[in-house]
């Protein structure tokens, strides 16, 4: 069994942190588990030493057993961590939709013109036929 979750931990901040750990072994409800930590280097490596916790340690459990899955590729003996925004590509699909829908809003703007043409132009033939009649 090895599934990635966060774990609480103290710190020494005020409150707990939420850190990335492999849960290498089960036992009922105590899980015995591998901190992944960044290195001075900032590759993401597993801790040596394992930490025994107790289920109710567990902040969210990450319903992978891949490190792949949740931002990191494989380097030399650990991990880096990718920026999820950092090969974020859009794809011709999302262009051509905002290009749509920018040109249906200008086609939409010049509708509105001509139509306010035509109300101002109704407008002042009423007028006139109303002094006609007086």
């Amino acid at each position: 069994m090895s599934s990635l979750v966060r774990v609480w931990t103290d710190v020494g901040a005020r409150k707990p942190v939420a850190l990335l750990a492999k849960i290498t072994e089960k036992d009922g409800v105590i899980l015995t588990i591998r901190y992944l930590s960044e290195s001075d280097d900032h590759i993401w490596r597993y801790e040596e030493d394992t930490y025994e916790i107790d289920e109710d340690h567990v902040a969210e459990y990450l319903k992978t057993d891949s490190e792949l899955d949740i931002g990191f590729v494989a380097h030399e003996d650990g991990f880096l961590k990718v920026d999820s925004d950092e090969d974020y590509v859009p794809s011709d699909e999302d262009a051509s939709e905002s290009d749509s829908y920018e040109d249906s809003d200008e086609e939409d703007e010049e509708e509105d013109e001509e139509d306010f043409e035509q109300d101002e132009e109704s407008d002042a033939e009423s007028e006139e036929s109303n002094v006609d009649e007086e």
